[in-house]
């Protein structure tokens, strides 16, 4: 089975902070803040041997750069 190199952007690990820090800070629930952002990692790591299953982005440029979606959790 091929597996592939999983890239998280800067944006993205930003959007993951914010997150956990809205969940954490805001919403005053940080051991929930901790399990989402397990869940939404589990489910990026899931991409390194099943990406081929998920369908690519349709908007270009992401579409010809192999760009996923996946869902976890709410997000």
């Amino acid at each position: 089975m091929d597996s592939f190199d999983i890239i998280i952007t800067p944006d993205a690990e930003a959007d993951l902070l914010e997150i956990r820090d809205y969940i954490a800070y805001t919403l005053l629930v940080p051991d929930i803040a901790l399990d989402y952002i397990r869940a939404i990692r589990k489910e990026i790591e899931k991409l390194s041997f099943m990406a081929v299953s998920i369908a690519p982005v349709d908007k270009e440029p992401w579409h010809s750069r192999g760009v996923r979606k996946i869902i976890a959790k709410n997000f």
